[in-house]
């Protein structure tokens, strides 16, 4: 019988020694196609999200625009054109 498997390789995922049970089909695989019987993934530190900078004069105008929309009435949930 003839087993086949996708890898999909991610960014965050670097390699080194230590070994872990859930990755061992994807292990294999990655041992076989490097050559490396010591290959094993391990995963990147987290990494803070990027500083952003948020112009108050552009928040007072979506919150404005907000208001604005929120005052609009919808039709009836009619649905007679059906």
């Amino acid at each position: 019988m003839r087993q086949c498997a996708t890898v999909v390789l991610v960014a965050h995922l670097s390699f080194s020694c230590v070994c872990v049970s859930s990755e061992k089909p994807f292990l294999y695989i990655t041992r076989k196609l490097t050559g490396n019987a010591e290959c094993s993934f391990v995963e990147a530190p987290a990494l803070l999200p990027p500083e952003v900078q948020i112009d108050e004069k552009q928040v007072a105008q979506w919150n404005q625009e907000l208001a604005e929309q929120n005052a609009v009435l919808l039709p009836d949930d009619e649905s007679d054109d059906l």
